[in-house]
């Protein structure tokens, strides 16, 4: 039996195990965290995109590559788990886009953008294994007024949409569920420290958090390390681009407010603006204004240390309560019947892409996210996520690389 060492517990990670133990290898899968599925699967929104939010992209690249990962991400994710899901208990409500007074794109731009993405829509799902969690609606996007309980002094257009997120704290038990009944060896609060290439495979030095050390010796290795990946990469003969950009930021999980109950989730385009999700099963909301929330950007460096205790959820007290007062600020301004937050939690994730500059640049290169997925060297294969909508694709395209079979999702 091939042994298969998979680095990093995400959703990436865990899918890459749930698929090598399909095809009969042995997987031991290793996180620094006391959990799998935690710090960027489980701080985000949990937006399955459509490809919407990435009009700025000029070559249309993103948004094409999200549609078609979104398109995978419910009937792959079940062959993955061998069940069917039902999206609906996890879904949000359906998100507008509402295109800002100072947006990078004239609503013009954006509905053709949209078109674009609904005309290839069409072409995808003549494959009938292709669904948007669960569903194959007829159109994807619509023209329609401003929401009345928005500022309309801000916005000049609005667009309904069919994408969601999903409650990833809820679906995320169902993976685990999986991953422990698969025999999956998990290593967890451990870290690697060196991946050595030996003649009939690697060994693995992991260094685990109270001070022991140990090694694993794996025929083929998967870094999925997020953030991580970066330092790894090189050592094991990758090349890494310059403008390897990771950023903090932080989103605010509050008490549904009764006065929002009409009001769908949405998200403010082109540009840096901020986000509003509403998960109406959880009774919770999700607040994110980018400017406020968005905490450091680093280019070609390491994350330090205390980015690490953010994302773990140790957030100094008036950090948190400098996001929940200019986040309330903000987002009272665009909804004036908001109250202030009742917060229930405030989570830090960092978002993993390649650029010199943020996205305040027209130009920047995080308007950009279509590169392929998976780099490799002689059975060390480094995996970048993009967004949490491709891990289930660039499963499949792994599984592919590595010769198995599974269900045809080509288009």
């Amino acid at each position: 039996m091939k042994k298969a060492l998979v680095l990093g517990g995400g959703i990436q990670g865990c899918c890459i195990a749930l698929m090598l133990r399909k095809h009969g290898y042995e997987v031991n899968l290793i996180d620094k965290s006391k959990d799998i599925l935690s710090r960027a699967s489980l701080n985000g929104t949990g937006k399955i995109h459509l490809g919407f939010v990435f009009g700025a992209d000029p070559f249309l690249k993103t948004g094409k590559n999200l549609l078609l990962s979104a398109l995978y991400f419910a009937p792959y994710m079940e062959y993955l788990l061998d069940e069917k899901v039902d999206w609906e208990k996890f879904k949000s409500t359906t998100f507008n886009y509402l295109v800002a007074k100072d947006s990078m794109l004239s609503p013009d731009q954006v509905s053709a953008y949209f078109q674009t993405l609904q005309d290839l829509y069409l072409e995808h799902i003549k494959n009938e294994n292709l669904t948007y969690l669960g569903e194959r609606p007829e159109r994807l996007y619509q023209k329609i007024s401003l929401p009345v309980q928005v500022n309309p002094d801000f916005f000049q257009a609005c667009f309904a949409t069919e994408e969601v997120c999903i409650y990833l704290e809820s679906f995320n038990e169902i993976i685990k569920k999986k991953i422990q009944s698969e025999n999956i060896s998990l290593c967890l609060n451990q870290y690697v420290t060196n991946v050595k290439r030996i003649d009939d495979g690697f060994i693995v030095d992991i260094h685990s958090s109270d001070g022991k050390t140990s090694q694993i010796k794996s025929d083929l290795v998967f870094s999925c390390l997020w953030e991580g990946n970066m330092d790894l990469d090189k050592k094991m003969g990758i090349e890494i681009k310059k403008g390897y950009n990771l950023r903090l930021k932080c989103g605010i999980i509050t008490k549904s407010p009764v006065t929002l109950q009409e009001l769908s989730s949405f998200t403010i385009i082109q540009g840096p603006y901020g986000d509003y999700v509403s998960y109406p099963q959880k009774k919770a909301s999700y607040f994110s204004w980018y400017p406020s929330s968005m905490k450091g950007m680093l280019v070609d460096q390491s994350m330090p240390s205390n980015w690490d205790e953010f994302c773990d959820g140790h957030i100094p007290d008036d950090m948190k309560q400098n996001l929940v007062n200019e986040n309330n600020l903000y987002f009272q301004q665009l909804i004036p019947a908001l109250p202030d937050f009742e917060t229930l939690t405030i989570r830090a994730g960092v978002i993993v892409a390649n650029a010199h500059s943020d996205i305040y640049d027209r130009n920047s290169k995080l308007h950009e996210r279509s590169e392929f997925p998976i780099t490799q060297n002689d059975g060390y294969f480094s995996i970048n996520t993009g967004k949490l909508t491709n891990a289930p694709r660039n499963t499949y395209l792994l599984e592919k690389m590595l010769g198995h079979e599974s269900v045809n999702y080509d288009t």
